[in-house]
């Protein structure tokens, strides 16, 4: 088998799936990269701010 053959079969695996979310350009690779971070800092803040302290481990004094 040729190794270019090899290669491009894993390559076109990842293209397909970027595909299935609409990615099509570098532009939305980073746009997507961009609302995933931002989705993952607002987790952090919820937790921090709201949910610890419904669950009552918030810092104590």
């Amino acid at each position: 088998m040729n190794q270019s053959t090899e290669i491009s079969w894993p390559l076109a695996k990842v293209l397909s799936v970027w595909a299935a979310f609409g990615i099509t350009t570098w532009q939305e690779a980073a746009a997507f990269a961009a609302f995933v971070y931002s989705m993952c800092l607002i987790a952090e803040w919820v937790y921090k701010k709201v949910w610890r302290g419904l669950l009552g481990r918030g810092e104590q004094k």
